[in-house]
């Protein structure tokens, strides 16, 4: 009886070790934004088609998504995976090309989602990487 016990044991620790066990899903979709991207995606929730920029944009009317939509005010998720540096590792997203009409958003390394102003989704048509917000 024992051996039996100790093995049951055994097996569970081999099924925790594998990472069988049950966890919480990771958000949808945020593995899809490479390591030094900002990333905007065409749905909520991080899913459906989404671009992604290593750089700055000042123009996202050229930024043609899969589904044939362009993200250009179609955005509707964003996160900042880029590379935490002093003075440039935050994305502000802006309601005009050019980076006019408006700061909608400032997401700090690592953030996701949609900040600090009212209903901003469906609004970024430019962006740039800069200090703190």
């Amino acid at each position: 009886m024992r051996s039996k016990v100790i093995g049951l044991l055994f097996a569970l620790a081999a099924l925790v070790g594998l990472g069988l066990t049950t966890a919480a899903p990771a958000s949808a979709g945020t593995g899809a934004c490479g390591s030094g991207n900002f990333c905007a995606w065409y749905l909520t929730n991080y899913e459906g088609p989404s671009a992604s920029w290593a750089g700055n944009d000042a123009n996202w009317s050229d930024n043609w998504l899969s589904n044939g939509q362009n993200i250009d005010n179609d955005d509707r998720s964003w996160r900042n995976n880029g590379t935490a540096c002093g003075g440039c590792d935050h994305v502000r997203i802006y309601d005009g090309s050019n980076y006019t009409g408006g700061q909608i958003a400032c997401l700090h390394f690592g953030d996701e989602g949609w900040y600090p102003v009212a209903n901003p989704m469906d609004r970024g048509s430019s962006h740039r990487w800069g200090g703190e917000c």
